[in-house]
């Protein structure tokens, strides 16, 4: 697995358990963003690499932001590694 999967499963993990804590189902979420939810069980289990623009249409029918800070020296803090 490289960094960027790394960052992409993290950004996915967090949303899809959002999605469970806010008691959104994958139908709901799938309305709000104009697909089905066989889409979102997809994505929720990465069987695909979603875009930039899908991870940011459902944050957004979440009401989340996502902030992704980088510093120098802090990769270690970004992409979990050792």
């Amino acid at each position: 697995m490289n960094n960027n999967t790394s960052l992409e499963q993290s950004i996915v993990k967090r949303l899809s358990e959002y999605r469970r804590l806010s008691g959104v189902t994958q139908e709901e979420l799938a309305a709000r963003i104009g697909t089905k939810q066989p889409v979102i069980s997809e994505f929720e289990r990465m069987m695909n690499s979603p875009t930039l623009g899908f991870i940011e249409r459902v944050a957004n029918a979440l009401g989340v932001e996502i902030k992704i800070r980088i510093q120098p020296g802090h990769t270690d803090d970004i992409y979990g590694g050792s």
